[in-house]
């Protein structure tokens, strides 16, 4: 994959070609999701997306929490058509292709958090600042990114900050392309594990069968900003009743070394 660039001026459909139906590479390739796509997902986009890596209880959302899915699995067909499975390919390759725009841009983006799982309710306001190869992430009182080519994880749950002193070195563009083939491993496999459709101006992913890590929960709604490509909308039902919603209140693509200390003021004043 090049070297992610700020793509806002570019088409994100020249980015990655349509997954080829007859291709069961996707399928078999190592599973990403073990080493870095649940945490990254759980802190974005993240997951993040998703990067999304996670804190407390969650990941992500819209406004209402809605009624549970049910059942808890769409059923999976005993048989595709080719055309439908080349419309199905043509689909995440879409998807895939926002994402990765999403990772390249430069961007500052304040969020709205709020996970609800039964009567219980949390929220917190989050601070997203962007400029690759440095990514930080700021909410529930926790920081999570890759900075100066190594991985962060700070949180302040005993009322002292304290940040991991064994992360491992993490360059941003393995992590990325880490990410997307992982995406892309449970969204072109046969049968998929997910399946993305656009509709309503957000992708919607529901789950057809387990494929061993959740990323989008049994079913989510992501929303891309149009002019900026940055993660406007979210919203991840789970199968232990926990949804999560996150809203954009501002997004600024112009970022600043002062956005980063922001992060850290964020959290730790």
């Amino acid at each position: 994959m090049d070297d992610l660039d700020p793509v806002a001026d570019s088409d994100p459909a020249d980015d990655l070609d349509p997954i080829d139906a007859s291709d069961g590479a996707a399928a078999t390739e190592p599973s990403a999701f073990s080493l870095l796509l649940p945490a990254v997902l759980a802190v974005v986009v993240g997951v993040v997306v998703g990067l999304v890596l996670a804190v407390a209880w969650g990941r992500f959302g819209d406004d209402d929490p809605g009624e549970p899915s049910s059942p808890l699995f769409a059923p999976t067909p005993t048989s595709e058509p080719a055309e439908a499975a080349e419309a199905r390919l043509a689909d995440a390759a879409e998807f895939l292709n926002a994402w990765r725009r999403w990772r390249g841009i430069e961007v500052a983006v304040e969020y709205e958090v709020t996970r609800v799982r039964g009567d219980s309710e949390r929220t917190s306001e989050a601070l997203l600042v962007q400029k690759p190869p440095t990514r930080m992430v700021a909410e529930f009182g926790a920081i999570t990114g890759i900075a100066d080519g190594r991985a962060v994880e700070c949180d302040w749950s005993t009322g002292e900050r304290f940040c991991n002193p064994d992360v491992e070195a993490l360059d941003y563009q393995t992590f990325v392309d880490t990410e997307l083939a992982a995406m892309r491993s449970v969204l072109a496999s046969e049968p998929p594990g997910y399946v993305a459709s656009y509709r309503d101006d957000c992708w919607q992913l529901v789950m057809l069968q387990d494929p061993g890590t959740q990323p989008f929960g049994l079913r989510g709604e992501v929303c891309f900003d149009d002019e900026t490509g940055a993660l406007d909308r979210a919203r991840y039902e789970f199968a232990d009743g926990l949804v999560e919603t996150r809203k954009a209140s501002r997004i600024r693509t112009t970022v600043e070394e002062a956005d980063f200390a922001s992060v850290t003021e964020e959290v730790f004043d």
